[in-house]
């Protein structure tokens, strides 16, 4: 008698679990030390098992990544929703996205830390376009702090989009180096104050926000009218 068909919530279940598992060892042998072999074991399955629900390490990886960086942009998008206060909505992702490192530590470790292949390393292979959908995921997270930075100030100078995503990228450094040493429990034995740093590093990133917007709306309030070009001479 053949084997009868799993409904497709059985298969989901599955799959989370062979993703679970998978982002733990990830994190502990890293990308490369990572094998189905060693991912079987985890899960308590034969190997064939897995291969009937993944193609192989790089396509349950680039699972993880999509799925990974889906839920943060859900969790920001969800943040900001019952605000109207630009400045409210910012400092709410900025807590979320840390929140989010902390909470999700495994996830955000295999996300931003660990060296893993991007979306270049699948270019012209068969699950280029499993990378580009991780990617496009991405996209969302980069463009909901983008749009939220926008929201600060009405106009931007003429020019200045990409100086905009260059700070942009500097405040998301200062949140991964917070996020990255207090996983790695280094920040413990760097600062034992009693004031939370996590606070601190969040009011210090909005701060600075704050400082450059206001430099912006001085620059578009500054600026001089362009001037008519002359007219041609007939």
């Amino acid at each position: 008698m053949p084997r009868k068909k799993r409904a497709p919530e059985e298969v989901e279940a599955v799959r989370e679990q062979i993703l679970g598992h998978a982002v733990s060892l990830f994190v502990e042998e890293g990308f490369e030390g990572f094998s189905m072999r060693k991912l079987a074991a985890r899960v308590g399955v034969a190997v064939v098992t897995l291969y009937s629900y993944f193609r192989n390490k790089d396509d349950i990886y680039l699972a993880i990544v999509a799925h990974g960086l889906g839920l943060l942009s859900q969790k920001l998008a969800g943040a900001v929703h019952d605000s109207d206060a630009p400045l409210v909505r910012v400092r709410r992702m900025i807590e979320t996205y840390v929140d989010f490192g902390l909470e999700e530590k495994n996830i955000y470790s295999l996300l931003f830390t660990l060296s893993v292949p991007k979306y270049d390393d699948y270019v012209g292979t068969p699950l280029e376009q499993s990378a580009l959908h991780a990617l496009m995921e991405g996209g969302k997270v980069v463009e909901l702090f983008a749009e939220a930075g926008k929201s600060l100030v009405k106009s931007i100078p003429a020019g200045a989009e990409d100086f905009a995503l260059l700070r942009l990228t500097y405040y998301w450094i200062i949140l991964h180096g917070f996020i990255a040493s207090h996983n790695s429990r280094s920040l413990h034995y760097l600062y034992a104050g009693p004031v939370s740093m996590k606070e601190h590093v969040i009011e210090e990133v909005v701060k600075g926000i704050l400082e450059e917007v206001s430099r912006a709306v001085e620059i578009v309030g500054s600026a001089p009218e362009p001037k008519p070009k002359p007219r041609k001479r007939s």
